[in-house]
C-alpha cells in the first residue's frame, strides 16, 4: 500500500509557504477533557480507490449548520487533517512548521489550550475540550489551502462521520477515524480513554501496548489484513562487530540471549480500547557503546550511500506477531500466504528521521515481513552527558501499516544497569 500523502507533493510545493489559518487562543476551560485525533483512513491512487473519498478531513465539535444541515463552523474545529504519520510523540513534533497547511493530527499546529502535564508525562499534543456530551462530526474536504469556513456549501456537505460522545472531565482521549470496510466505503470512529495517566511506570523498564485497528478484509485493496488474535514475542537484537561484513543488512545483528522470542502479550480482539502496557526489561548499557567507547548509531533503515558501509549499530527490540497457529495475515480475503508467515516490528530507527522513510516499508519475502519503528530507547543529552532512557510506547496495526506513538516523560529517566 502506498501512502496517499505522496500524491500531495505537487500541491504541497505550492502550499508550503502559505500561512495556515489560525484559530484564536481559547481561555482556560473549567473541568476540561483532553483530546487528540488521528486520521487512519488509507488511500491509494489506483483502481482500488475508485469511489473512496479522499481522506482529507475537517473535525468539528458541536457544529453550526445551514441549509440542509451543512456544517458552516463549530465550537472547536480541526482543519486540513491528513492521514497520520507513522511515528508521533506526546508533544506536537510538527507544531513549528507553521507554513505547511497539512495537519497530521489534531490539534497539530492549531493554536489551542493543551493538556497540562499528567502523571509526569508531557501531554501537550492533546487539546483541551469541554467535558460532557458533544456532537462530533468529520467532513471530507478538498485538498486545498482554503479554510473550511471559507469553502462553498457544496464542499462542506460531505459528512463522513456524525456521532455523539460524552467526555469525562480530566480524562485523556485519543480519537481515530478508520476504514471499517474499505470495499463498501464504510468508515467509523475509534475512541480510546488513555490509561497512561493512571499507570505507574518504573524507570528501568520499557513499556508497550498493542492494538489491532484493522477493518474487515478487502478483496481488492492491496494491504495486509490482521487477524483477531495475535501473539506478540520479543527479541533483543545487538550489533555483531565480528560478522558486520555481511551484505544482508540484518545479518549485522544477532539475538541477545536469554531475550530471544520471549512471550510478551496477546492482542485478543480488533478495536480494543484497553490494552495493557506490558513491561520489557532493559539491557546493560554496555551494549550501547562500542569497544572504542563511542555511542553506537541509529539505523538509517535503508542501504548505505555509495562508498559507505555504515548501517547503524544501536541495539533494538524486535517484536514478532503471529496468530496462535503460526499464520499472521492474508493478502486477500480468501488467500492465506502460508502458516509460517509472521510480521516483525523492528524498533530500530532514529526517532528524528523515522517519518522520512517509506511508511509502507515492509519486506516481500513472505516469511518474515517487517515494519520499521522508532527505537524503544531514547538517546538523551542530560547536562552535557549522553545517556540512554527506556520509553513508553503505543503500537497500532491498521491494515498493512503500523503506527507508533511514544509518550514522553517530563524528565529523562536513565536506568542504572
Amino acid at each position: 500500500m502506498r501512502s496517499y500523502i505522496g500524491i500531495y507533493i505537487a500541491v504541497l510545493v505550492t502550499l508550503l509557504f502559505v500561512a495556515c489559518k489560525k484559530y484564536p487562543l481559547r481561555p482556560e476551560m473549567e473541568k476540561p477533557a483532553y483530546l487528540r485525533i488521528f486520521n487512519d483512513i488509507p488511500y491509494t491512487l489506483d483502481a482500488t480507490s475508485k469511489g473512496q473519498p479522499l481522506p482529507f478531513l475537517t473535525f468539528l465539535l458541536d457544529p453550526e449548520t445551514e441549509g440542509k444541515g451543512i456544517p458552516r463552523r463549530a465550537e472547536i474545529m480541526g482543519d486540513f487533517l491528513a492521514t497520520r504519520q507513522i511515528y508521533s510523540l506526546s508533544y506536537p513534533i510538527n507544531a513549528g512548521n507553521i507554513n505547511a497547511v497539512v495537519n497530521y493530527d489534531y490539534p497539530g499546529k492549531t493554536t489551542v489550550r493543551s493538556a497540562p502535564p499528567i502523571n509526569g508525562l508531557d501531554l501537550s499534543a492533546w487539546a483541551q475540550i469541554p467535558s460532557g456530551k458533544h456532537r462530533v462530526v468529520f467532513v471530507t474536504r478538498p485538498f486545498t489551502d482554503t479554510p473550511f469556513i471559507q469553502l462553498p456549501a457544496k464542499a462542506r456537505q460531505n459528512i463522513l462521520i456524525d456521532t455523539t460522545i460524552d467526555f469525562e472531565a480530566g480524562e485523556v482521549y485519543t480519537m481515530e477515524t478508520l476504514a471499517k470496510d474499505i470495499d463498501r466505503s464504510i468508515y467509523g470512529l475509534y475512541l480510546r480513554k488513555e490509561s497512561f495517566i493512571h499507570e505507574k511506570f518504573e524507570d528501568d523498564k520499557i513499556y508497550a501496548s498493542f492494538y489491532n485497528l484493522s477493518g474487515v478484509p478487502s478483496l481488492y485493496y492491496n494491504s495486509l489484513y490482521c487477524k483477531d488474535t495475535l501473539n506478540a514475542n520479543f527479541t533483543y537484537m545487538t550489533y555483531d562487530d565480528v560478522t558486520n561484513g555481511s551484505s544482508v543488512y540484518f545479518n549485522y545483528y544477532i539475538p541477545l540471549f536469554p531475550y530471544f522470542d520471549v512471550p510478551l502479550t496477546s492482542i485478543n480482539s480488533r478495536f480494543s480500547t484497553n490494552a495493557p502496557f506490558v513491561p520489557i526489561p532493559v539491557i546493560s548499557k554496555n551494549y550501547f557503546w562500542n569497544y572504542q567507547g563511542l555511542l553506537r548509531g541509529f539505523s538509517p533503515l535503508a542501504p548505505p550511500p555509495a562508498g559507505s558501509s555504515y548501517l547503524g549499530s544501536l541495539p533494538f527490540v524486535a517484536i514478532t506477531l503471529r496468530t496462535p497457529n503460526g499464520a499472521f495475515v492474508k493478502k486477500h480475503a480468501n488467500d492465506y500466504i502460508n502458516d509460517k508467515f509472521a510480521i516483525s516490528l523492528y524498533c530500530v530507527g532514529d526517532p528524528g528521521r523515522i517519518n522520512q522513510y517509506d511508511p509502507d516499508f515492509v519486506s516481500s519475502n513472505g516469511v518474515d515481513a517487517f515494519a520499521a519503528l522508532a527505537n524503544f530507547y531514547l538517546v538523551a543529552n542530560m547536562n552535557g552527558k549522553v545517556d540512554i532512557s527506556p520509553t513508553i510506547n503505543i503500537v497500532e496495526l491498521v491494515y498493512g501499516r503500523v503506527y507508533h506513538m511514544q509518550i514522553q516523560k517530563l524528565y529523562s529517566s536513565p536506568y542504572k544497569r
